[in-house]
């Protein structure tokens, strides 16, 4: 496994978000969100935990959540734009 800290402080120093992909560690190591600093964190049902196929499970840093996209951009990302779609609705 990489070191999720170290990677998600290097994107931090360059100004960048950082997106870590937990979908075959999840349920089967450490998941420290927090602790990394990451500001995307994403996994999946179907590999360690043996659920149903098909789930996904998002966290979002505040950092990462007020980066909401722009007009622009939501054309390019539509998933980020439904996400953020998804937010103002909940």
């Amino acid at each position: 496994m990489s070191d999720a800290a170290a990677l998600c402080q290097l994107a931090r120093t360059h100004g960048a978000l950082s997106i870590v992909d937990v979908v075959t560690s999840l349920g089967g190591a450490p998941v420290l969100v927090d602790t990394w600093g990451a500001d995307a964190v994403y996994g999946g049902s179907q590999k360690c935990l043996s659920c149903t196929p098909g789930l996904a499970l998002v966290t979002l840093s505040p950092r990462c959540s007020s980066q909401g996209p722009s007009a622009q951009s939501a054309k390019l990302v539509s998933g980020s734009y439904a996400r953020h779609d998804l937010l103002e609705r909940w």
